[in-house]
């Protein structure tokens, strides 16, 4: 990157804002003065200095914004970022240029910028914003700015931003083509963090505040996403990435992979058709966590100081990949309920196997029956009919029934499961139940001579995959779990309406309050938002966005003017507030 020669006293300010700016102080050596009156006086008279010293000091930081490490990155960022998703729409290249100088005068280090920036996004302003800070970079050094920048997500509306695309996807190639064309447009070498903007899976975006059921799709693997991100860290365009447990493994991938991981990957069951005894799990999980604290080849005892719940999710879910045995030991055990659908061969078929009803469970929830002649499926315990179990659909009627593991076949030979429930029926429940099972049934029409097949929910071939029956075991979303391709789980919605939260009543006594309490304390509302949100242990560095100068100096003085930290009455009333004043999301 080219560099000005002539250095102005703002570039000099540019080049060392990274370092805090702390005044220096000689320090000497205080004279000898004896016991006199006079050195008892010379001796207060330097402890009075040093206090002042020490309180200009304090002073001058309290007024300088900070910097901390970005995860385990290389990266020292300010405690602000420059947001900048307005510049080549409602902002010029002369006011950008002029926000982003006068934000790096002030000692922000590190702009956040995106291929789809300016919003609204549109194809004839697409890539502006880039173009606005490329040329802006131009004329200064490049180490000292920290490049941040995003690669869209799934897109059908955004086609325009690939080369002969008709969607946008988060796939090693359609990484890859973004990382080109930002580098070009930012006209640099290299991006310091990398980051997906929004995920390759259906997830309510851009306007949509619940998640459409009805467009669930298949997603692009994690796993090819982080080997295009690693590939570009590898050539040297790519600095760091943004993606949980990245930061934490990298520096520690070689480890890992050779040994520690290894070590506890070959202490779990290759096969686990009876259940491994509680006591031998406990042994090993002993030693895979004395192991993976102490890094011994022979560890006895000793603390994990780890968190092991953590430790054992898969590596693209936030952990380290270490198998959870119970986990693991059910999805060992789902393979063989597979494979007693698709293989009669086995010389076990037909025995039972030794599973819990929470196995039974989880491959009913995981599977997708297309139903033949009905001579597989079992007509209560088998999610057939409109893709649920009877056992649920009527719970009461399944409490009468003797003979639970009946086929569909037979059951619905001259209406056997009619017959059975006949004389057993004595309640209105068991009515209802009965009348709308048998509607359903209606509409179920067997196939003579064709079999029973089933489909594994979670692969795009149907096919069962081990490793998919482990990972869907750590699914948190709950929407996305209780999708009908996913887990098919219902939900009960508890306080809908937040408390009365989501009534509205609360709104406008709320934004009045939080103002309130801000002038009390000499506070603007501005100076209390950032400020309380820059104390978080969580963050790292808040993005600010700002069209005029005025908004940006008044963002960036409310870090540097609001007392470091909040004071403790401050943070008080915020929690008062808040207990009356809830956040729907946490109620």
């Amino acid at each position: 990157m080219a560099t000005s020669s002539a250095s102005s006293a703002s570039e000099r300010n540019f080049i060392s804002m990274q370092q805090m700016a702390m005044p220096s102080f000689a320090v000497t050596s205080p004279p000898s003065h004896g016991g006199t009156l006079s050195a008892l006086h010379a001796r207060h008279s330097q402890r009075l200095h040093k206090r002042r010293v020490h309180s200009q000091v304090r002073a001058v930081a309290q007024t300088q914004l900070q910097y901390q490490k970005l995860g385990d990155s290389d990266l020292f960022i300010s405690e602000v970022t420059l947001g900048t998703m307005t510049f080549g729409e409602q902002n010029t290249e002369k006011e950008a240029h002029d926000i982003i100088a006068y934000s790096f005068d002030q000692g922000i280090n590190i702009l956040d910028t995106a291929e789809i920036y300016p919003v609204p996004v549109n194809k004839e302003t697409q890539g502006r914003t880039d173009l606005y800070i490329g040329r802006w970079m131009q004329s200064k050094p490049r180490d000292k700015i920290i490049l941040a920048t995003k690669v869209a997500g799934y897109s059908e509306r955004s086609a325009f931003l690939r080369d002969n695309a008709e969607v946008v996807r988060v796939d090693a190639a359609n990484i890859k083509e973004s990382v080109e064309k930002s580098l070009k447009r930012l006209s640099t070498d290299y991006i310091d963090l990398l980051q997906i903007h929004w995920p390759d899976r259906y997830v309510a975006l851009f306007g949509e505040f619940s998640y459409n059921p009805t467009k669930w799709r298949p997603s692009i693997p994690f796993e090819e996403q982080l080997k295009a991100f690693q590939e570009l860290i590898d050539e040297g365009k790519v600095t760091a990435m943004f993606a949980i447990s990245v930061f934490r493994m990298r520096p520690h991938m070689d480890l890992w992979s050779n040994g520690v991981c290894a070590c506890c990957k070959d202490s779990r069951p290759s096969k686990d058709l009876f259940p491994l005894a509680a006591w031998a799990k406990k042994k090993i999980d002993k030693i895979r966590r004395s192991f993976l604290w102490k890094g011994e080849e022979n560890a006895n005892g000793g603390h994990c100081l780890v968190n092991w719940q953590t430790v054992t999710r898969p590596k693209d879910l936030g952990g380290l990949g270490v198998p959870d045995l119970e986990r693991f030991e059910r999805a060992l055990r789902l393979r063989w309920l597979w494979q007693e659908w698709v293989d009669d061969s086995k010389p076990w078929s037909g025995s039972e196997l030794p599973c819990s009803d929470d196995d039974h469970l989880l491959f009913n929830s995981s599977i997708i029956i297309s139903l033949g002649d009905g001579a597989k499926t079992k007509f209560w315990h088998h999610s057939w009919l409109d893709g649920q179990a009877p056992k649920y659909l009527a719970p009461n009627l399944f409490r009468l029934v003797s003979r639970t593991n009946q086929t569909v076949q037979k059951e619905l030979r001259n209406n056997n499961w009619m017959h059975k429930l006949g004389r057993k029926i004595t309640s209105a429940t068991h009515i209802e139940e009965f009348v709308s099972l048998w509607i359903r049934i209606q509409d179920v029409h067997l196939q003579q001579g064709v079999q029973d097949t089933i489909s594994w929910r979670w692969t795009n071939d149907g096919n069962f995959s081990t490793r998919l029956a482990y990972r869907i075991q750590f699914r948190v979303d709950l929407v996305e779990v209780c999708h009908p391709n996913n887990c098919n789980v219902g939900l009960l919605a508890y306080s809908p309406l937040a408390g009365g939260v989501l009534t509205g009543k609360y709104l406008d006594e709320a934004t009045l309050e939080y103002v309130k309490l801000a002038k009390k304390h000499g506070l603007t509302p501005v100076q209390l938002a950032l400020g309380f949100v820059r104390d978080r242990p969580f963050t790292a560095s808040s993005i600010i966005g700002a069209t005029t100068m005025d908004q940006l100096k008044e963002n960036i003085d409310a870090f540097t003017s609001t007392p470091r930290p909040l004071p403790q009455e401050v943070l008080d009333g915020i929690e008062d507030l808040f207990k009356r004043y809830k956040d729907p999301a946490f109620l």
